[in-house]
């Protein structure tokens, strides 16, 4: 096996089919991560374990640079390992290495691994993080179920709210900006005390992504929650959600949601 660093159309194409067969393949691994990434102003690598024209093992890297010329590598939700590869074997710690290695020569002060797999080296010294960007547990709902088999497999509670927001008149409606969802979001973090990115984050988020959406709940012709999403593959995802605080009796993230 070799380990590649994929820069051609074709590689890039075949690697992303590739990522689409895998069990964890993941919207973060992917060449649309990439995009968003890039449009961010950081720098990606997309590392691959190749055995012939096949893919074995891949890790997408991101790259954000910092003062005096450092830099802080991320390798989010990967690397992405084949079920023909073993977290033991030889050659997928030789890739952790060349990573790992490559990081060094180029003044990486961090390198973070979120892969969904635990990993095992020998030869690298790896830490566990109190870092939390991507969520460690989240929640898949079975699309392909009827909307009466997917109401009985919530809370009552659950099933109540959306009854309250559609009896509140609560409307949902597809934007075509972040406008409206910043000025939401900037209420939220402020009431429980997060920081948020930028209004241009969110406006990349949505622009980079071919499949992102973002939703708006009204009542009274006044947007009253809001969820920015992004379909990968054939799961969608409820990525950032913003709620007017006085308007919580409507439950209107749960309209949302549903």
């Amino acid at each position: 096996m070799e380990i590649r660093i994929l820069e051609s159309a074709n590689e890039r194409a075949a690697y992303e089919h590739w990522l689409h067969t895998q069990r964890h393949g993941s919207l973060w691994q992917s060449l649309s991560w990439e995009r968003y990434q890039r449009a961010l102003g950081r720098q990606t690598r997309l590392y691959t374990l190749c055995e012939g024209a096949d893919i074995r093992a891949a890790a997408l890297i991101v790259i954000d640079k910092t003062a005096g010329g450092y830099a802080v590598w991320e390798c989010p939700r990967g690397p992405v390992m084949s079920s023909e590869l073993s977290v033991i074997s030889s050659e997928y710690e030789e890739l952790i290495t060349r990573i790992v290695d490559d990081a060094k020569k180029e003044r990486c002060i961090t390198l973070y691994f979120s892969s969904p797999e635990t990993l095992l080296t020998t030869h690298n010294s790896l830490l566990t993080s109190s870092r939390h960007i991507h969520p460690q547990a989240t929640l898949m709902i079975d699309l392909t179920l009827s909307e009466d088999q997917i109401l009985a497999q919530m809370h009552q509670k659950g099933r109540y709210n959306i009854k309250v927001a559609e009896k509140q008149a609560v409307s949902v409606q597809q934007e075509t900006g972040v406008s409206a969802f910043y000025e939401l979001l900037k209420a939220t973090g402020q009431r429980d005390g997060f920081t948020i990115n930028q209004k241009s984050h969110y406006a990349r988020f949505l622009e980079s992504f071919e499949q992102s959406f973002v939703l708006m709940a009204y009542h009274a012709g006044k947007p009253i929650a809001g969820l920015l999403g992004v379909r990968w593959g054939t799961t969608g995802i409820y990525y950032y959600g913003a709620s007017a605080y006085e308007h919580r009796a409507l439950m209107a993230p749960y309209a949302l949601q549903w």
